[in-house]
């Protein structure tokens, strides 16, 4: 859910402390540009691809392997059952 639902609400929070803190916002549709590395590697790939498909989704694989490895099937039933009713 967070790879589909999450990203745009990351990226106006971002955007928002950025502008509230008058720090420079790159465009997405702009080409991503590699540093250290051989432009060649990066050609085409845009800042919203590295962004989102490089970064935020990469770091939520790690993240939901490092609960894997933490919390068995059962603790991990219970703790999605208790997210259910919270109370907002």
């Amino acid at each position: 859910m967070m790879r589909e639902n999450d990203w745009e609400s990351l990226l106006e929070e971002v955007s928002s402390f950025c502008i509230k803190h008058d720090i420079d916002i790159i465009n997405m549709d702009d080409k991503y540009k590699l540093c250290g590395r051989s432009r060649r590697k990066s050609q085409g790939i845009t800042n919203l691809h590295h962004f989102r498909y490089e970064l935020f989704n990469n770091i939520i694989d790690i993240q939901l392997t490092k609960l894997d490895d933490r919390f068995t099937r059962d603790e991990y039933e219970v703790t999605s059952l208790c997210g259910m009713f919270k109370t907002k």
